[in-house]
């Protein structure tokens, strides 16, 4: 079973003894390794990143998009590119405030640019976190295999990944949270 490992800033996933380092997806391919057959050292292949930040946290809707590391590539066509055992994770980089902001985070993956408002039970939930022991390393992953297939099969993500934090309140006065990074990333499976 493979376990996922954050290091830093750095998503790793730990096969046996075995740890590999997120690799650059056109790295990998540029090694001479194809799509479906990378050595046990790449096991993690960036998808997609955010290409601002770090990114403020408001009292509103807060999106985010996501694009290959390469602009010639689409996130879709790398997703498409993956084997059926292999997971596909959201990892939030950097969780950090000034002071605790008092509330949680809920993320959506697909909501429509207009979208004010969303709740846990809307179909492009991820799921939430919060500042708790926030950090320049603090991380959260979100397993979002499922999720980011169906919207590639329909349509939903093309060149980009579009991602939406909102805040489940009003956080605290003067706590201005923000984000470092929004990578997505494929684990070998």
């Amino acid at each position: 079973m493979a376990k996922l490992i954050l290091v830093g800033a750095v998503a790793a996933m730990a096969v046996g003894p075995v740890l590999g380092a997120v690799v650059p997806f056109n790295s990998a391919l540029q090694k001479g390794a194809t799509v479906d057959r990378l050595t046990a050292v790449e096991q993690t292949t960036e998808l997609a990143t955010s290409r601002e930040g770090p990114i403020a946290l408001g009292s509103g809707p807060t999106r985010i998009l996501l694009s290959a590391p390469s602009l010639a590539d689409a996130v879709g066509k790398r997703v498409k590119m993956l084997r059926p055992t292999d997971q596909v994770y959201l990892i939030i980089k950097g969780i950090e405030a000034e002071l605790p902001p008092g509330i949680t985070y809920n993320v959506f993956m697909g909501l429509p640019e207009a979208a004010r408002s969303a709740s846990p039970g809307d179909p492009q939930y991820i799921g939430t976190f919060s500042f708790f022991n926030a950090g320049p390393l603090r991380n959260e992953v979100f397993n979002v295999t499922d999720k980011i297939r169906t919207y590639v099969e329909n349509g939903l993500v093309n060149d980009r990944a579009a991602i939406t934090v909102i805040p489940a309140g009003e956080p605290e006065a003067g706590a201005k949270p923000i984000i470092n990074q929004v990578v997505l990333v494929a684990m070998r499976g």
